[in-house]
């Protein structure tokens, strides 16, 4: 995906990627609460810089975060 936004031609993202459970925190097998910050923080901050220098080169585009 990171190439892709590479590329240089995406001008909006929109990045709303995260996952979140319901359960007893002992419950949780630990391989699945290293991954969480995986996807909720380090994702969408790769997901930004890979496509920031295309929208920068191009002055213009946005970044819109929802959490």
């Amino acid at each position: 995906m990171t190439g892709r936004l590479a590329a240089g031609a995406v001008r909006l993202l929109i990045s709303n990627a995260g996952v979140g459970g319901y359960a007893l925190l002992t419950d949780v097998a630990s391989d699945e609460v290293d991954r969480l910050p995986t996807l909720n923080a380090v994702a969408p901050i790769q997901r930004a810089r890979a496509a920031l220098p295309g929208m920068l080169a191009a002055g213009e585009g946005a970044v819109v975060t929802v959490a």
